[in-house]
């Protein structure tokens, strides 16, 4: 009689473990499906800025290929604007990607990437982040092409005439402007920073 009592004892103990541990990993999916979509509302309203800061780099081009000075100026105001904007966006995905790598157990919970999370996320949000991903990446790639452009038209080589050209020193608006294009892309490489210009959790170099 007592072993079967103990026996049956050991039994109902076991069914309750099995069954705090399945509530307790319910609980953590839907905690990690949450943060996953604050992620992806972060990751979302940078790309927005992203595309805003690539659209008026475009305009900055052009204005400057057409000697449009006060036009090029505008641009670079209405740029340091946008970045500022996107750069509190950027603090707020941080927090959430840390909190996200801490959930999962990370050694580094704030440098996560996207080909990591998406081992532990649901299909739909993994599609999500992929997507949200390659568009930051597609906006890097805009912005370095930009750039590149904007480089030979500030700096012409002595075989070439143009009529337009910008101070060799560079202003501390276009410096700042220039250091910032650097961060976003770093930030685009990594989902520790999304390193919209190459934006977090959008990786240069991953899978």
């Amino acid at each position: 009689m007592a072993k079967k009592i103990s026996a049956s004892l050991t039994t109902t103990t076991t069914a309750s473990e099995a069954s705090s541990a399945a509530s307790r990993q319910s609980a953590l999916a839907a905690e990690l499906r949450e943060k996953v979509d604050t992620l992806l509302s972060a990751l979302r309203e940078q790309l927005h800025y992203a595309q805003r800061v690539a659209a008026l780099a475009k305009r900055r081009a052009q204005a400057v290929a057409a000697g449009r000075l006060h036009e090029r100026d505008l641009c670079l105001d209405l740029q340091r604007e946008v970045l500022q904007d996107y750069f509190l966006v950027e603090r707020e995905r941080i927090a959430c990607l840390a909190e996200i790598g801490l959930l999962l157990g990370s050694e580094r919970p704030s440098r996560v990437r996207i080909a990591q999370l998406v081992l532990f996320v649901e299909p739909e949000q993994r599609d999500e982040l992929l997507e949200v991903r390659e568009s930051l990446r597609d906006v890097a790639d805009c912005l370095e092409s930009l750039r590149a452009w904007g480089g030979r038209l500030d700096h012409p080589s002595a075989g070439r005439v143009t009529l337009f050209i910008e101070p060799e020193t560079e202003s501390p608006s276009r410096h700042w402007l220039r250091e910032h294009f650097d961060r976003l892309r770093r930030n685009a490489g990594s989902s520790g920073s999304a390193d919209p210009s190459r934006p977090p959790l959008a990786e240069s170099s991953d899978d």
